[in-house]
């Protein structure tokens, strides 16, 4: 974990690492602040959106909800409106059981062609 800390803080665009690391602090047993390293990346380069994705996927995953809204309102600050925040914000609301925030959310959202992006 250490080595890899080092690696991805020299190339903290690199999604592969980044999401290792986490996966790493998540295997090793550490539940809270696993994603913190895409935090900081995120922070030098806050238009990377594969490191928004990743970290809401890798969040959601882990079913660490609250996180993850804190995750999509600092993405919504940092870069604006995107459709990628709208799309995990209601997935993340589904899961929560939520169903009808989730389901106003989605509303916006269907017929979308492409919701990888």
């Amino acid at each position: 974990i250490g080595g890899l800390e080092k690696i991805v803080a020299r190339s903290p665009t690199w999604v592969t690492g980044q999401l290792t690391l986490s996966q790493l602090r998540w295997m090793s047993g550490e539940r809270e602040g696993f994603t913190r390293n895409f935090d900081e990346a995120l922070r030098q380069f806050p238009q990377a959106m594969d490191l928004w994705r990743e970290q809401l996927i890798a969040l959601t995953h882990a079913e660490q909800f609250d996180e993850a809204l804190r995750v999509v309102a600092a993405g919504r600050k940092a870069v604006g409106y995107l459709r990628l925040f709208d799309i995990q914000e209601a997935v993340i609301h589904a899961e929560m059981g939520h169903t009808e925030i989730a389901d106003q959310l989605f509303v916006p959202l269907l017929g979308l062609a492409d919701t990888t992006v």
